[in-house]
């Protein structure tokens, strides 16, 4: 992040340039002119000289001249000194306030003045310079309060000429423009500065600024500006490892036309292993994994860990201790630096997810069980609930997979988990509310309703096999071994407490007690972070009542991004939606972006903000595919 320029009155500015978010910082001191009375900090004030040659003061305007070139080697004369004019009588009082930045006050002096002499009038120098110097602090404004789209357009009545040496003026209308994705005009103001910057500090950190803010081929343009010295060198020599690591920045992102050469990796190789700071070990570890140089990348992070880096690198060792199969010891890292960010926690719950989803499920200890459950209830994770739900019931603990759904149903009601639902309601005999279930979601989930379709029966799972006697056939999951037997329903799994009928005769589809008039609304609802059990169920506290006495239609409702209901072929139709929607749609409702101010869009939206925020360079390929996976994408 960019630190802003301070006032003129300071001597000194210190400006931060982060070439790739959270990973490299370089530093750049831009001395001013002496003469603090300039318009900005790297252009020459060129007020008084301009105030001499309109009183036709030769003598001074000689003198003022080599004053500026004194201060100013490269600056020269303006062309236009032979068309300034001054207003009737003494402007000297009026230019020094102008000078000390009291606008106000000068306005209020010249009111005053033209009162007072009807007849005089400022010059069109000073009127026009109030104006500029007015927009200058507007733009300013505007950038502080991240208003890029109105800085862009301020910048339209700018003197482009006059402000061509204003580099902080120029640096942040060419990041107004490069916010809104309009980088070929901030490469063009970029350019300008450039150009108009004499001081070589000042054109270093136009450069670094431009790989701040431009994709890295529209910014490497501005290395052919670069001035050489007597043996050729260029006075960007100096930057070339800060420009190799915004070329891996941009490698991350995924902008093309980048490479680096084995002769830059190499010399960034030597940075970070004699570097005591952990930026540069960082950076390279999420660039070796992006080249999936697994080991290379696991042996950076840890450096970088061990030189005091903090959550993303973390993130970084857990994914690069996954890809070695060190799924333990990824874990262990992925928990330990939970808190931080969101990465973490949410790459911890995905870790063991994909085993415990598993038809056939392994053996997990029942410590991880343990502490997988406890983080899933404290986050509210709706993708580990349904993970620990799942195993449950492959493991033949149906009573254990019923509460593991109900608050996977509760935090996020995707298609499978509430088809896993009503499954565990049917296993344990619950009919009234596998049935209401099952209606609930007529015509928002097919998987679900099918439960009830006598061609759509499920087929025999691991704990039907282990009721029969008889081994499961090895298929693609298991394929290693010849004969699978069901799992033991003994195995230690935590539960999520830790201390806190209708008529319908003709219709083909119909089905013992579908369809029927039910609450159509979610009744899983959690009043508390971690705690709650199911309305009618033993306890009963906990959860939000429903609105008594009401009569529910019996045909549902259109939803929009849902499919075919199983029924739909047999000629019958559902009422129209609530929008206006008579028509199934063609993807399922994974597919669909949630709708906006729904839940589901505000956790996929704050799901984004996290990873891209927290993500080196924002590149959505450095995070594992489960963690970058939409709310609304099915885990099973």
């Amino acid at each position: 992040m960019w630190t802003r320029m301070k006032t003129l009155a300071m001597s000194v500015v210190t400006i931060a340039i982060a070439l790739a978010p959270g990973v490299v910082f370089c530093q750049v001191t831009v001395v001013p002119p002496v003469k603090g009375n300039s318009q900005s900090t790297g252009a020459v004030d060129e007020s008084a000289l301009r105030y001499y040659a309109a009183k036709k003061d030769a003598a001074r305007v000689e003198l003022e001249t080599r004053r500026l070139k004194r201060l100013n080697p490269r600056w020269q004369p303006p062309v236009d000194l032979g068309s300034a004019e001054i207003g009737g009588g003494d402007e000297d009082d009026l230019w020094d306030l102008f000078a000390a930045d009291r606008l106000d006050e000068l306005q209020a002096t010249i009111a005053a003045r033209v009162a007072a002499q009807p007849s005089w009038k400022p010059s069109r120098d000073l009127i026009e310079k109030i104006k500029q110097k007015r927009l200058r602090d507007e733009i300013l404004k505007g950038s502080k309060a991240g208003n890029w789209y109105e800085v862009s357009s301020l910048s339209g009545r700018l003197n482009v000429r006059a402000s061509a040496q204003d580099t902080e003026l120029m640096w942040t209308v060419a990041e107004g423009f490069a916010r809104i994705g309009q980088f070929d005009q901030a490469g063009v103001l970029l350019a300008s500065a450039l150009e108009g910057a004499t001081d070589g500090p000042v054109r270093t950190a136009v450069v670094l600024r431009a790989f701040a803010l431009l994709p890295f081929v529209d910014a490497e343009k501005l290395l052919s500006q670069a001035q050489r010295g007597p043996n050729g060198e260029s006075e960007f020599d100096a930057i070339a490892d800060d420009i190799s690591r915004a070329r891996i920045s941009a490698i991350l992102r995924d902008e093309g036309g980048v490479s680096l050469t084995p002769e830059q990796h190499a010399r960034l190789g030597v940075l970070g292993r004699e570097s005591k700071e952990p930026t540069y070990s960082e950076l390279l570890g999420w660039y070796a994994l992006k080249t999936e140089t697994t080991d290379e990348a696991f042996d950076w992070f840890k450096l970088s860990i061990s030189r005091g880096g903090e959550a993303m690198v973390a993130h970084g060792l857990a994914q690069s201790l996954l890809r070695r199969g060190q799924l333990v010891e990824a874990e262990d890292v992925a928990h330990a630096w939970r808190n931080p960010i969101a990465n973490n926690s949410i790459f911890f719950t995905d870790i063991l997810e994909t085993k415990l989803t598993l038809e056939i499920p392994p053996e997990i200890p029942g410590e991880r069980l343990t502490r997988y459950a406890k983080e899933t209830v404290e986050t509210q994770s709706g993708e580990g609930a349904q993970g620990l739900a799942w195993y449950s019931y492959n493991s033949c603990q149906y009573d254990k997979a019923l509460e593991w759904f109900e608050r996977a149903v509760a935090w996020h009601p995707k298609e499978t988990t509430v088809y896993g639902y009503a499954l565990a309601l049917r296993r344990l005999k619950r009919a009234r509310e596998f049935i209401e279930v099952v209606n609930r979601y007529d015509g928002v989930f097919p998987m679900v309703v099918g439960l009830v379709m006598e061609e759509q029966q499920t087929k025999p799972g691991p704990c039907d096999a282990a009721q029969s006697q008889q081994p499961i056939r090895a298929t693609a999951k298991n394929a290693n071994q010849r004969e699978v037997r069901a799992p033991e329903p003994t195995r230690s799994i935590p539960r999520p407490e830790f201390g806190n009928a209708v008529s319908a005769s003709g219709n083909p589809f119909v089905r013992p007690g579908f369809p029927a008039s039910v609450n159509p609304a979610n009744p899983l609802r959690f009043s508390s972070r971690g705690a709650g059990v199911a309305a009618g169920s033993v306890a009963g506290a906990g959860w939000r009542a429903e609105r008594p006495n009401v009569k529910w239609p019996l045909v549902a409702r259109r939803v929009r991004g849902a499919i075919a209901m199983p029924y739909e072929r047999f000629g019958y139709s559902l009422l129209p939606g609530i929008d206006g929607v008579d028509q199934p749609e063609t993807r399922t409702v994974a597919e669909i972006p949630a709708a906006l101010g729904t839940l589901w869009s505000r956790n996929s939206k704050i799901n984004a903000a996290n990873v891209t925020t927290n993500t080196p360079a924002n590149s959505a390929n450095l995070t594992s595919p489960r963690l970058m996976r939409s709310y609304n994408t099915p885990a099973r």
